[in-house]
């Protein structure tokens, strides 16, 4: 993903079922180290994040701080190639067994 030209993605979906804890975090593709932005949010997930009012967790990805900052499903990516990595801490057996899809982030439509 590149969050280059406004672009913006987001996805929706039901936690992942662990006995520990999850989470997203984006990782610039050129030096694989983790994205800095300048509000030092490193991560989205179980912790960070409140379900939406249905029970799932949505998430917006964007390089506009500005325009998300008070948004907490907001996770900053930069405007370079970049790429998520979701930690699953104390995967339940199904997730052992690959029987969970990730979550996919589909571009923004405007």
């Amino acid at each position: 993903m590149n969050g280059a030209g406004g672009r913006e993605y987001r996805t929706r979906f039901a936690a992942p079922d662990v006995s520990e804890f999850w989470s997203f975090t984006a990782y610039g593709d050129d030096n694989r180290l983790m994205a800095h932005n300048s509000i030092n949010r490193r991560s989205r997930g179980d912790r960070t994040l409140t379900p939406d009012d249905d029970g799932t967790y949505s998430i917006l990805l964007s390089a506009d701080v500005d325009a998300h900052v008070d948004d907490p499903h907001f996770h900053p990516v930069p405007e370079k190639d970049s790429y998520l990595i979701l930690r699953l801490y104390g995967p339940s057996e199904a997730i052992q067994n690959g029987d969970y899809t990730a979550p996919v982030f589909s571009v923004v439509e405007r």
